[in-house]
């Protein structure tokens, strides 16, 4: 009886000083955490990145500036767009004089958000997808997207990722509308709302080609003062509003000196 007395003391004081080691390695492993994280606030403070209280400056992305490093001149986000570029090349020189000015305000600019569902990008993310296994975790696959290029992927996050991928059924799969966007790869999306002047008087139009293809059928040469001769007295005839209808940046397409023009306010074309 006294023996299992003195194994029980025994066992507690094991079980106590077993006790103390732990809080102790606990301890020991927090000051090593806080003497690191104080030494990081050290290199940081000298390196610039944070101020002489320890506060960072500003928003500091690292991934991002590492990807910076990597990408060096390349704009992912412009680059997974190619039809924006294509219809900025179609656009005339305004040293040309053709067509309506462009006003500064509408002056191109580069895209900001990038289009994951272009061939280019998406084949790296469904390749990283079948690795990454059936369970198609989102993280998962943004750690394996980023092993493989920083530079494309390191405005990609997992909630995005998340989003494109429907958990109901047995197993997960990327949801219809994400493979209806990746069917469309470049195709710019939504509502094409910009028609041409001509859209609303398809009678007069059609009066315009069949002139034109008549005169082509006959070996009349058409040069662009004999095209533009017939398209005004075709739209004087047909459409006389055109030239009263103002667009709907208040410019108005005008006649001088035997061109049509575009007069804004009281400038001249």
């Amino acid at each position: 009886m006294e023996w299992m007395v003195g194994k029980e003391e025994r066992d507690v004081k094991e079980k106590s000083r077993l006790e103390r080691l732990s809080v102790k390695k606990r301890i020991q492993a927090a000051e090593h955490q806080q003497n690191a994280c104080a030494q990081k606030v050290v290199e940081d403070v000298a390196a610039g990145i944070r101020d002489s209280s320890g506060k960072l400056k500003g928003k500091i992305i690292r991934l991002q500036s590492q990807a910076e490093m990597t990408s060096g001149s390349i704009n992912v986000a412009e680059a997974s767009h190619p039809c924006r570029i294509f219809k900025e090349d179609l656009q005339p020189d305004d040293s040309q004089n053709v067509g309506r000015p462009r006003k500064p305000e509408n002056a191109y600019q580069e895209a900001t958000l990038v289009n994951w569902m272009t061939p280019t990008l998406w084949a790296h993310i469904a390749d990283v997808t079948q690795k990454v296994g059936p369970g198609m975790s989102p993280s998962e696959i943004i750690k394996e997207l980023r092993k493989l290029s920083i530079a494309l992927f390191c405005k990609l996050t997992s909630q995005v990722i998340g989003r494109w991928i429907d958990h109901t059924g047995e197993r997960a799969h990327w949801s219809k509308n994400t493979l209806k966007c990746v069917a469309a790869g470049n195709k710019p999306g939504g509502l094409t709302t910009r028609v041409g002047i001509l859209v609303p008087y398809p009678t007069a139009t059609a009066a315009i080609l069949t002139y034109l293809h008549g005169l082509r059928q006959s070996s009349v040469p058409l040069t662009l003062s004999v095209i533009c001769d017939i398209m005004i007295g075709q739209l004087q005839h047909l459409a006389p509003t055109i030239f009263k209808v103002p667009s709907s940046d208040g410019s108005l397409l005008v006649i001088m000196k035997g061109n049509l023009c575009w007069k804004e306010d009281s400038s001249k074309c």
